[in-house]
């Protein structure tokens, strides 16, 4: 998979692309979609703002990451970014892959995203391109995670460590040699595919819990204040 590089050279935050004033009373921080090299400390902040917030440092915890990522992206932006919810291939590396899916029986007939055995979450938004094309920005905080996942699985993990992805949908294609590979049966050869019925529940989970991903979100966006003032 792709990976997105923080650059350790000093950061200036006026130095990156602001948005044009907006009509609303809080104009945006920063343009969309995000300087590149901004993507490792916005994926730190929120990082730390779900470790504190749950157990496990995040851990199983796909929702809270894609739910306040979201919002963080949002007020920084001004661009909406949406979480969603279904499956997902995860690449463990050497050819070791995993779908993470649930059935369409418990989809139909779950009340709560903790109904839902087996589902992942991450974070979209769409952007304008040239010639009227739209492009699908994608962003996923919990790759840190994949090693754990692949331990408790009893499977071998072969992949460098990567924190997070960051990048565009029709980059990201999965490659032509593993088209064959039985996890792709279903759903065709695809790293993730949203559910209707997973993110239905996937926001019903954010809108009845609107305190507690608000502070996660408050305590985001201070630490991401402090980070970038200390990089300028």
């Amino acid at each position: 998979m792709p990976r997105s590089f923080f650059t350790d050279e000093p950061l200036n935050p006026y130095s990156f692309p602001m948005q044009p004033v907006t009509t609303t009373s809080q104009p945006p921080i920063l343009a969309a979609p995000v300087d590149a090299r901004l993507h490792a400390v916005i994926d730190e902040v929120v990082h730390r703002s779900v470790s504190e917030a749950t157990t496990r440092s995040g851990y199983m915890r796909c929702a809270d990451y894609a739910i306040v990522g979201a919002q963080v992206l949002t007020l920084l932006t001004g661009k909406v970014y949406r979480p969603f919810a279904g499956g997902e291939v995860m690449d463990f590396g050497g050819g070791n892959l995993y779908a993470l899916c649930t059935t369409r029986e418990r989809r139909r007939t779950a009340r709560h995203l903790s109904h839902l055995a087996r589902y992942h979450c991450w974070i979209e938004a769409r952007h304008d391109d040239v010639g009227g094309r739209v492009r699908k920005e994608i962003v996923d905080f919990t790759l840190r995670h994949d090693e754990t996942v692949a331990n408790n699985l009893g499977m071998p993990f072969a992949r460098a460590y990567q924190a997070y992805f960051w990048g565009w949908e029709d980059e990201h294609a999965v490659p032509a040699e593993l088209h064959d590979h039985p996890v792709f049966a279903k759903q065709g050869p695809v790293w993730r595919w949203a559910e209707r019925e997973c993110t239905t529940l996937l926001r019903a989970y954010e809108r009845e819990r609107p305190g507690y991903f608000g502070r996660q979100v408050s305590r985001a966006i201070d630490l991401f204040a402090d980070r970038v003032e200390g990089l300028g």
